[in-house]
């Protein structure tokens, strides 16, 4: 006989001269009965408190219905067991227990699931992660001066004090022709503009702890007058099952939530801020062109004095180039809170 889902069932009595054996099964699925196949009282069929180590047959598809997987289901009497009861509607009679290195399930039960329960996560499942996505800048103000120190060629001593240069693109200040010096240019301190940094919670799911378990579904149902009989299968536990999260009935309270497989995600509360830091080195370039635009004809470096050969051009504008800043990084803030794990293909599996 085959079960067809969770939420039907089908009522077959075997009648002699004597009430003999009664096969209702309520919440265990739809029982087609064969009009040639024999009754209760004459099925050959393993005694209701028989375990075994036998080689379980491979687990059959699930159902289109979303209920329990079909099992063919054998019903046997078991008017001389004790403990007979209906069972809750929307429930298949399992076996409960812990996996073993094989994947045998007791006697009269076929591999439903090895799967996985009780998911926990050890503190940092979930941590904060930055990434630079676009790196910060060093700009001066236009309207700003770079002071000129200069001394003799060779001196390494820039003593006296030239004329200032504006910061910025400018045609104003001294644009040539150069005399050979050492000269030394004192730009301001460069300020830190723009940049972005990325943020991102990483999963450690080594964090993630559960309990494995495998359920086993009935392929033989002791039943009598109506009532399912619950086998003994130690070491496994005799309970009942339902595809989903559900409550347990009052008669089987001990509650197990069983998946497939544990998984969690982790929230959204990581920051990033941009870090780096700008000096008062750079470099000052000057022009033919009046915008400060096409190749620079002439280059000093700005910051520390430096000798500088003579040049008989005259120019049309200069620029001063801060340095790019340097130690750039970005720094995680806030905090990303792992949401409760989650079961794949969940089980309500209810026990006495």
């Amino acid at each position: 006989m085959r079960g067809k889902g969770l939420s039907r069932a089908v009522v077959a009595c075997a009648m002699g001269t004597v009430l003999v054996a009664c096969t209702a099964l309520t919440g265990v699925g739809d029982l087609l009965v064969d009009p040639d196949a024999p009754d209760a009282s004459e099925a050959a069929a393993p005694p209701p408190t028989t375990t075994g180590t036998g080689t379980s047959p491979p687990p059959p598809p699930p159902p289109e219905d979303g209920g329990l997987p079909l099992v063919d289901a054998t019903v046997v009497d078991a008017c001389s067991a004790s403990g007979c009861e209906v069972l809750p509607d929307g429930f298949e009679l399992v076996a409960l227990g812990a996996p073993s290195s094989d994947a045998d399930c007791p006697t009269g039960f076929a591999p439903l699931l090895d799967g996985v329960e009780n998911p926990t996560l050890d503190p940092g499942a979930c941590t904060c992660g930055c990434n630079l996505t676009q790196p910060p800048t060093c700009t001066v103000p236009a309207g700003g001066s770079i002071t000129l120190l200069y001394g003799p060629v060779g001196s390494g001593s820039c003593t006296s004090t030239g004329q200032a240069v504006p910061t910025g693109c400018s045609t104003e200040g001294f644009h040539g022709p150069f005399i050979e010096y050492d000269r030394n240019y004192v730009a301001p301190t460069a300020t830190r503009t723009g940049g972005n940094c990325t943020a991102s919670a990483s999963k450690d799911n080594s964090k993630l702890k559960t309990t494995s378990v495998r359920v086993c579904q009935a392929t033989v149902i002791p039943q009598c007058d109506g009532k399912t009989c619950a086998p003994q299968v130690a070491p496994y536990e005799t309970c009942v099952a339902s595809q989903g999260a559900r409550a347990c009935p009052a008669e089987w309270p001990t509650r197990h939530r069983v998946g497939a497989s544990a998984s969690f995600t982790c929230g959204s509360g990581c920051t990033c801020s941009v870090e780096g830091q700008c000096s008062t080195s750079g470099t000052l370039r000057y022009f033919a062109s009046t915008n400060c635009s096409g190749t620079a004809g002439l280059t000093y470096p700005v910051g520390g004095c430096n000798p500088t050969q003579a040049q008989a051009t005259t120019y049309g504008s200069h620029r001063y180039d801060p340095n790019p800043p340097t130690n750039t990084s970005c720094k995680t803030g806030g905090t990303s809170a792992p949401g409760t794990p989650a079961l794949a293909q969940e089980l309500t599996v209810c026990c006495k």
